[in-house]
């Protein structure tokens, strides 16, 4: 009796884990949504994969951050959209966008700073199979959201093929890129609640 009882508390504790990844799967969807209607699942999978990763490449030379952030700042019209954003369900790393520079909340060296420091926390804990295994639980409850997402069949077989050869990154789709200009860098949460989400607070107050 009292093993059935175990195996039962265990059962309904899988059921409501899985209950409350389906929820925040589809908050964190429904949310990118209604800031970026054109979203597709490739941007989905962008978010959710930077959620786990963080940054894609692990940065070491400042000069050539601060190199790129300059000409990217020198081209980038003024940014419209949020000053950050959390990625994925988890929001293990935040987007900051390059707004924050040009509004002066920040200078550009603390955000090539933060840039760096965050890519030294990349998660190397996960590997091919338990990644494609999350991938796959995230993209079955987008499907059943019966959302009408551009391409959506092809970016769900890309996806499965870029995850089987081991590369993990992928780029935000054109549709997206071309409508909303994602200009950011991805920053590790406690950097960024520590040095950067404070200075955001001050300047919405002013």
């Amino acid at each position: 009796m009292k093993k059935s009882c175990i195996i039962i508390f265990l059962l309904a504790n899988v059921l409501l884990l899985q209950a409350q990844n389906i929820v925040k799967v589809e908050n964190f969807v429904a949310s990118m949504l209604a800031t970026y209607p054109k979203s597709t699942l490739a941007d989905v999978y962008k978010s959710s994969f930077q959620d786990v990763f963080g940054p894609e490449h692990l940065v070491e030379n400042k000069e050539s951050v601060l190199n790129y952030l300059n000409k990217e700042l020198t081209y980038t019209e003024q940014v419209t959209t949020p000053y950050y954003e959390f990625c994925g369900t988890e929001g293990r790393f935040v987007r900051v966008y390059l707004s924050v520079v040009k509004d002066e909340i920040i200078s550009k060296e603390e955000l090539a700073d933060a840039f760096i420091r965050s890519s030294k926390l990349i998660n190397k804990n996960i590997d091919t199979k338990q990644w494609q295994e999350m991938w796959r639980e995230q993209c079955n409850i987008v499907s059943k959201m019966q959302l009408e997402l551009e391409n959506f069949q092809q970016d769900s077989l890309y996806i499965e093929n870029l995850i089987e050869s081991g590369r993990y990154a992928w780029v935000h789709s054109r549709t997206y890129h071309d409508t909303y200009h994602p200009h950011y860098r991805i920053i590790h949460r406690d950097i960024f609640f520590k040095e950067i989400f404070p200075k955001i607070i001050a300047k919405q107050r002013q």
